[in-house]
Formats: structure tokens, sequence, C-alpha cells
């Protein structure tokens, strides 16, 4: 991830570390060790101060920015740490899980605010969690299919997302907060209204699941990759498939990660 400020890069590894580098010439500033295990995800706090990494020993760790310092282990997985994500305000921490749960932490004291249960079934864990910009509901998906959003409050269930065949690998919420959207493993993604959970449109085109996904910042335009080694660009509004974006090769080649620059271009 880069830093708010736009000059640093965060990384996070199998080697168990994350890593800080000056993005203005790539030099490396430190390492952030501490965990056991390989660092599955990693996030900056929105006003700057902080990294977030997420790892297979089952926690969660919040680092300083400034000087590399551990601050604080949050502990009470007992899986993976796949995901991590921070509300807008920077106040509160969402991590999601192995175990099928996902935990809503306070980043000032580590504290476990709450706990997110309600996805079900062997390979149920959480694979992605995300924020609506608005700070009030966190919407969570899962190898159950489904994709969950919670009052973030009091941590109630609102609704869930029904519709793919096949594990949410990933999700998102749109910029002007009205939308979410999944990407799946049954090679598909799909648009919700997140105010009443409507299933709007189903996005086909892929042939391999649909590991990522992002939106440009003007909530128009929504960008997949996958395992069919390509990217899509497509329309939010009306499903649309503007264009595709192939160039990756090799046989471990799939897209897993994509993003949009901050000026959408």
């Amino acid at each position: 991830c880069v830093t708010p400020d736009g000059k640093h890069v965060v990384t996070s590894s199998g080697d168990k570390t994350a890593r800080v580098w000056r993005l203005l010439d790539g030099a490396h500033v430190r390492t952030l060790k501490g965990h056991s295990w390989a660092v599955c995800s990693l996030c900056a706090t929105p006003e700057g101060k902080y990294a977030v990494t997420g790892s297979s020993d089952n926690t969660a760790r919040v680092w300083r920015l400034s000087d590399g310092a551990h601050l604080r282990t949050l502990k009470g997985h007992s899986g993976d740490v796949y995901t991590v994500c921070v509300t807008p305000d920077s106040q509160l921490l969402v991590t999601g899980s192995g175990d099928k749960t996902a935990c809503v932490w306070r980043i000032t004291d580590g504290a476990r605010v709450r706990t997110l249960k309600g996805h079900n079934g062997v390979f149920a864990g959480v694979r992605s969690v995300c924020v609506t910009p608005d700070g009030k509901h966190v919407v969570t998906s899962s190898g159950d299919k489904t994709a969950r959003v919670w009052r973030l409050l009091d941590g109630a269930h609102v609704r869930t997302l029904k519709g793919h065949s096949w594990a949410v690998c990933s999700l998102c919420a749109t910029p002007e907060g009205k939308y979410a959207v999944t990407g799946s493993s049954d090679n598909t993604a799909r648009v919700w209204r997140l105010s009443d959970g409507a299933h709007l449109r189903t996005l086909k085109g892929h042939s391999g699941d649909v590991y990522t996904v992002c939106v440009t910042p003007d909530s128009q335009l929504l960008v997949t990759g996958s395992g069919d080694k390509t990217a899509c660009v497509w329309r939010i509004t009306d499903g649309a498939r503007v264009r595709t974006l192939k160039g990756h090769n090799g046989v471990f080649a799939g897209v897993r990660s994509v993003c949009v620059t901050p000026d959408g271009k």
C-alpha cells in the first residue's frame, strides 16, 4: 500500500515481515518484524500515522510508521488474518480471518470491540473486508459464497448478499457509498445496492476466479483482476465491459491485485 502522503510504500511478505520503502528513490527505510508467520495483509490508516498488518500467526499488529515501532498485537482470531481495513476516521480496525469471523478493534489501545459472526460452512473463512465511506457499515466476503453487511456501531447483521455460486474472493465499496462490488471464484463480479442489498447486475466475461476488484474515484468504472491472466474494465451503471487489459503471461500469471490511481487516469 502507499501511505496517504504519497511518500512511502509498505509491502508485506511470506518472510514474516513488512517493509517500508521511500517512493522517491526506492530506498528501504525499515523492516517491521514481529509476526511469527507470513504477513497476509496490510493497510495504512487514513491519517497516515500507522500501518496495520494481518498474519497467518492469527494476529494483527499496529506499527507507527514514523519509526517502525510495534505498538500492539491484536489477539483473538483462531485462523489466519487474511484481510485488514481501517475506518475513515482512523479509530477502528476490522480484521477478517480463516476462523469465519471478522473482528472490530480500537486502534488506540488494541481492545476488541466486537466480533462479527455469521458466515458458515467448511470454506467460510472471511476473505475480504471493507468499511463503507461513511464509516457506518462493514462488508465482509467469504468462502460460503456470500457477502454480509454489518452495522459498525453495534455489530448487528444488516443483510446477506446472496447470488454467487462459489467463494466470494474480493469486495469493495464505491467511493460515493451507494454500491458494493464483489468478485468470485464463479468467474463473475456482481454489483449490489448497499441501502437494501439489491443485486443490480452480474459482470460476466472472465474465464477464471475474480481475485480482486477496484472502483475508480468517480464511482463510474470498475476494474476486475482474474485468474485468466486479464483485467477488465466495466461500466458500473449498466455492467458493460469497456475493455480488457491483456499482457500478463505464464502458468501462474493470474491477476491477483488491481488498483486505480487517485486521479482516475
